[in-house]
């Protein structure tokens, strides 16, 4: 998939029907939609998710224990479960919301409700930079990582403004990446430890 997805990358003379999150979350609970899909909800388009290599779900485990072992009371972890925007359900690889599990039985985690998204790329890098980007900075999540496991960094996306984010740090193998939640750092995180 070329990553840009916006209307203007609709064939001329094709006529689509984008869908809205409603839309989408009504076709699953109507059964349309059923997990063996592996679809989610990007820009009002259903697109197929990208297959996951080993490294990617190693990769993701990783991220996955070494940010709940540090996270602050007040939020938990979610990993490649839905989460809310606009016009979007994405499933990131993992994600901090602010609150209790108990909290969200009832409906999926908004933008709103979320500190920090992650997602884990490999083949996956192009689309995560260029569209996940352009999703989670227009739902203002003020924290966005790459974990890039080709380029063996993380790259840490910040300070979202329109349908971008204002400022990348970079953390290479070796250094250690802040884990900020609502502008506090609650702990520094290796990032050999998390790329393995």
């Amino acid at each position: 998939m070329s990553a840009p997805l916006r209307n203007d990358t609709v064939p001329s003379g094709l006529e689509v029907h984008r869908l809205s999150v409603a839309q989408y979350e009504a076709m699953g609970h109507a059964g349309v939609l059923q997990p063996e899909d592996h679809v989610e909800l990007i820009e009002g388009w259903l697109i197929n998710k990208i297959t996951k290599n080993p490294r990617h779900r190693a990769t993701t485990r990783r991220v996955r224990l070494r940010l709940e072992s540090v996270l602050p009371q007040g939020c938990y972890l979610e990993s490649q479960e839905p989460l809310v925007t606009a016009d979007s359900e994405p499933e990131p690889d993992a994600y901090v919301v602010r609150g209790a599990p108990e909290g969200f039985e009832q409906r999926h985690p908004t933008a709103a409700d979320v500190s920090l998204v992650v997602e884990v790329a490999d083949t996956s890098l192009e689309r995560d930079r260029i569209v996940k980007a352009r999703i989670y900075a227009q739902a203002r999540i003020p924290i966005y990582w790459i974990v890039n496991v080709e380029g063996r960094r993380i790259e840490v996306y910040s300070r979202p403004d329109g349908d971008a984010y204002a400022e990348r740090t970079d953390y290479v193998w070796g250094a250690t990446v802040p884990v900020r939640l609502d502008g506090a750092v609650v702990a520094e995180l290796n990032v050999s430890d998390i790329l393995g």
